[in-house]
């Protein structure tokens, strides 16, 4: 319930109660971490406090990394995408919310997480364009500032109006 305020009120909230929730909000995620949670607290703020970038490092790596990681997704729906929580760190790491080098571990589990984080590293054999729906202009403004990774993309959406063309 308390994710829900934060995510739809929390602007029209005045100053102080805005930073009583956040205290909060970052007083619960220290003892009980929660993802919803966290996206509702992320600013610039947040990757300041150590503490909580090490609770969502630790979340992180207990779903991915750990051996029981594979009997956990077992059950899921077919349009849903078991990476999405990483893959939202990647793109964060790649807009400078959350500290870059601490979520090297997590590289090579998805791929969109991989493009974000690697960026101009990128295998982009594995690019998808579904990595780009939704992203905010900013954010494709500064992937296209890079004008090798411009062109690669471009060939790779060629590429799928080429396969669309054939069939």
């Amino acid at each position: 319930m308390m994710d829900a305020v934060l995510r739809n009120y929390f602007i029209y909230l005045s100053k102080d109660l805005q930073m009583k929730a956040r205290n909060w909000a970052f007083e619960l995620l220290q003892s009980n971490f929660n993802f919803n949670t966290f996206v509702s607290v992320l600013d610039n703020n947040t990757s300041r406090n150590k503490n909580v970038i090490h609770q969502l490092f630790a979340y992180l790596s207990a779903k991915y990394l750990s051996d029981s990681q594979e009997k956990s997704n077992c059950f899921r729906l077919f349009n849903e995408n078991p990476y999405e929580e990483l893959d939202y760190v990647g793109y964060w790491c790649f807009i400078g919310l959350v500290p870059y080098e601490q979520f090297a571990p997590f590289v090579g589990i998805s791929d969109c997480f991989d493009f974000f984080y690697l960026y101009d590293k990128f295998d982009f054999a594995k690019f998808d364009m579904k990595f780009l729906i939704g992203k905010q202009d900013h954010v494709l403004i500064k992937i296209a500032e890079n004008t090798v990774v411009k062109e690669k993309i471009r060939g790779c959406i060629a590429d799928v109006l080429k396969k669309q063309e054939i069939q």
